[in-house]
């Protein structure tokens, strides 16, 4: 799983910016030439929410994906 956030701005909001966080769940990748990869069975999910929500939220997808207790190997990138 990945995440990252983009920072946009806001209209007739109180704040005047906020920031879309996504997150990428994904089996693996596979290569489609030209140095270019392909996420395998992905799922992402984008919101406004605060991080604490937005992780619970792409929890709970991933656990009706997928059983969890069956992953064999999770691989942190940085």
């Amino acid at each position: 799983m990945e995440s990252d956030g983009v920072i946009i701005r806001l209209q007739k909001a109180d704040k005047k910016r906020g920031e879309i966080k996504h997150l990428a769940a994904y089996e693996g990748k596979e290569k489609i030439g030209g140095g270019r990869y392909r996420l395998k069975n992905k799922l992402v999910v984008s919101s406004l929410a605060d991080s604490e929500e937005i992780w619970g939220e792409a929890y709970s997808k991933v656990g009706h994906k997928w059983d969890i207790e069956r992953v064999e190997k999770a691989i942190e990138e940085i």
